[in-house]
């Protein structure tokens, strides 16, 4: 099988997602046994309080994304491995009390909200426009990965090395992710930020997505979108096991078919050569999320609900290389950390609210009806957007 070309011929780029994938192999091994460690303190309490830690700095992408355009992104993105080695290296040897672990928990969730859109604003500056779809998809392969197959490896490094053992191979993971990225090149600031002022590069980065059309409406999309498929976080487990009449296997065998679909999207497209019209693709992605979600609601068994949670997989994993690679193409450099910062807390707040939402569904309706409803909802946003971005 052969590489894709971005990864043979940009040595650059090359050690950027190497380093990623490394980081968010750790990643996995670290989610379980920081879960693990939670419950065993404070049960399930314990576990939404450290999910709560993890989710209230990504609120903060504008401020973060504020950061990555006055600095230079390979040292901040460095500084931001080496930060989360010490953190999680705590964690590790000390074992502290558990409001220590919620604050060095949060640490490090603040240390991800600052390296996300220096890595996804970096592309431009490494990689030629006819292979920034396949970059960008194959650092979606790498997050995508994560998601996939990081529960499996935590879960076995916590049974086999224990806790203390899974947090230090996360720590040991990102020294090798921030050594690898000594051999990104410099990614010195693009523009001139010298004569001002945090603040006003904050407001400067909000307004920036207020009035350039693409950019607000790819946030507000992203919210409502997030909002409405992320309703399957909650409603899944009961289309499952109410509607489908299926086991945990069952409700297993359609997680793992929306991560498959995320994968295959991403490993397709990162085989890609040339560039390609990215707001088609964003639209067409947005239309399979919601088809997947429809289908599911309305399957009539196991294998087509998994079906469709394979489309929405495969819509999902478009539509974030697709949103990436057009951001990158209409955005001024010297303001893509601030909107990535900003797309990122969308998509926090539309997590958020997806959970409200789900639950107040399921009240009202049937997990069937939610999913219909949700992949109406989606559908309606594809057409949406399909015509503002057009005339953008």
């Amino acid at each position: 099988m052969r590489l894709p070309p971005v990864l043979i011929e940009n040595p650059a780029f090359r050690a950027l997602w190497a380093s990623r994938v490394i980081s968010f192999a750790g990643d996995g091994a670290a989610s379980v046994a920081l879960v693990v460690l939670a419950a065993d303190a404070h049960g399930p309490v314990g576990v939404s309080l450290l999910l709560l830690a993890q989710a209230i700095p990504r609120f903060f992408g504008p401020v973060a994304g504020a950061l990555v355009d006055r600095v230079e992104q390979r040292a901040l993105m460095r500084a931001c491995e080496l930060g989360q080695l010490v953190l999680v290296g705590a964690i590790a040897v000390t074992l502290p009390p558990f409001p220590v672990v919620l604050a060095l928990a949060a640490g490090m969730a603040a240390l991800v909200t600052v390296f996300q859109p220096a890595g996804r604003s970096s592309v431009p500056a490494l990689v030629v426009p006819a292979q920034r779809l396949s970059a960008n998809a194959l650092l979606s392969l790498a997050a995508n990965l994560e998601l996939a197959l990081g529960g499996l490896l935590g879960g076995i490094l916590v049974t086999t090395a224990g806790v203390r053992g899974a947090l230090l191979v996360d720590a040991a993971s990102f020294g090798v992710s921030a050594l690898l990225l000594a051999f990104v090149p410099r990614l010195p600031p693009h523009g001139d930020r010298g004569r001002e002022s945090f603040t006003a590069s904050v407001r400067g980065g909000l307004a920036h997505a207020r009035t350039a059309p693409i950019v607000r409406a790819l946030v507000i999309a992203t919210f409502v979108i997030v909002a409405l498929a992320g309703i399957d976080n909650v409603a899944l487990v009961f289309v499952a096991r109410e509607a489908l009449g299926a086991g945990p296997d069952g409700y297993g065998l359609l997680v793992a078919a929306f991560g498959a679909g995320m994968i295959l999207a991403s490993a397709t497209l990162a085989m890609r050569r040339g560039t390609v019209d990215s707001i088609r693709l964003i639209v067409v992605a947005i239309g399979l999320s919601g088809v997947g979600n429809a289908v599911t609601g309305l399957a009539p068994n196991v294998p087509v609900g998994a079906a469709g949670q394979g489309i929405g997989g495969v819509g999902n994993g478009i539509h974030n290389v697709a949103s990436d690679t057009l951001l990158q193409e209409r955005v001024p450099r010297e303001m893509l950390g601030r909107v990535f910062g900003l797309l990122g807390t969308a998509a926090q707040a539309g997590q958020v609210a997806a959970l409200g939402l789900a639950v107040l569904l399921l009240e009202i309706t049937s997990p069937r009806v939610v999913f219909v409803l949700s992949g109406v909802g989606i559908l309606l946003v594809a057409g949406w957007l399909a015509g503002v971005l057009r005339r953008a």
